[in-house]
């Protein structure tokens, strides 16, 4: 262990940074011994200044959602007010439209349904209509006519279509498949055409042509992407959000989503320029070399930042190629290039 001092830890991070670290950053660094951690070298430079950079960008983000906050909050009323105004003269024009009353003519002649109604109307109407329908899409052939499909290699596909509405208490949303004759597969196409011209959920979309109810205003649809088995680097989320959310509200809902999809893992951390080489050359040099031989060719290209043994260079480009990409680096090494070379296993 090195006698390094906090004073010159101080340094060595403002040296290092351009410029000295926020006073109060650097207090809470103290406090909770990210300091003590570098001096004893537990962590590099590299580390602290990483942890210290995390902490100021998180203090800056809380700063910006409370100035946010305090500045909308006597706004939060009216927007809300229009948000309820919007969706109910949604409506009014939704019950003019002529799908929508065309099918409240044809299949409720004696008027609209209360919620409590809605079950019983389409199991009834399940039982009028027979059993479900599946949709098969087969391949077609150069003249545009549908072909039988071979079986095994997977030319067709089997869907059926479903009615989705919302049960009386409201809290929950049920789906029932649905025959391609009758009142249910039409509700379904009205339903997918209001969500898609107001952004109604669908099965509030078919509860609202059943009762007149107004379906709540959706705030934001979220979409994630998870490509398994591909790196977890790859993991996305898509927005779609009304404009008259505020950014505080945009934020909240952004750090609740990214906490459900990262289920407990640890947050993404700033990862600085070295460790950001240190992932790509461990990444470059995985296969066909041994740890000791990667070593040495890191110490010959990068003089500024020498190893000084093998472990902690092995330990620093697992740890550094996890950071940046989610998960454990597969270091293949020399042994098993030989080996797929020979053709053994």
């Amino acid at each position: 262990m090195r006698d390094t001092r906090i004073d010159d830890a101080y340094r060595a991070v403002t040296d290092s940074c351009g410029k000295p670290p926020d006073a109060v950053i650097w207090e809470v660094a103290v406090r909770d011994r990210w300091v003590a951690e570098y001096i004893g070298e537990e962590i590099s430079l590299d580390d602290l200044v990483d942890h210290l950079d995390r902490s100021y960008e998180f203090a800056e983000s809380m700063k910006k959602v409370k100035k946010e906050l305090s500045s909308t909050s006597s706004k939060g009323e009216p927007e809300n007010f229009r948000r309820v105004a919007t969706n109910h003269i949604f409506a009014i024009e939704a019950a003019e439209l002529d799908v929508v009353a065309s099918f409240r003519t044809e299949w409720l002649p004696n008027g609209l349904l209360e919620m409590s109604e809605v079950d019983a109307w389409v199991m009834d109407r399940k039982d009028i209509e027979g059993p479900s329908s599946t949709w098969v899409t087969t391949l077609a052939d150069d003249d545009g006519n549908p072909t039988v499909a071979d079986r095994d290699h997977g030319g067709y596909t089997v869907s059926s279509r479903l009615v989705k509405f919302v049960v009386p208490d409201r809290s929950w949303i049920r789906s029932e498949p649905v025959n391609a004759v009758g009142a249910l597969i039409e509700l379904a196409t009205v339903a997918e055409a209001l969500h898609r011209r107001y952004d109604w959920s669908e099965a509030w979309a078919a509860t609202f042509v059943l009762t007149g109810t107004v379906p709540p205003a959706v705030i934001s649809n979220w979409t994630t992407s998870e490509p398994w088995p591909w790196f977890r680097a790859r993991r996305r989320m898509t927005i779609t959000v009304r404009l008259d959310v505020q950014p505080a509200q945009l934020v909240e809902m952004y750090r609740e989503k990214r906490n459900q999809m990262l289920r407990g893992e640890p947050m993404p951390r700033v990862i600085g320029e070295h460790k950001a080489r240190l992932a790509v050359f461990a990444a470059r040099h995985s296969a066909g070399h041994t740890w000791g031989e990667t070593m040495r060719l890191w110490n010959q290209e990068n003089p500024d930042h020498q190893f000084a043994t093998e472990p902690q260079f092995t330990r620093d480009s697992r740890d550094a190629f996890s950071r940046v990409m989610g998960e454990p680096l597969n270091w293949r090494g020399k042994l098993q290039t030989r080996r797929n070379r020979n053709g053994a296993r």
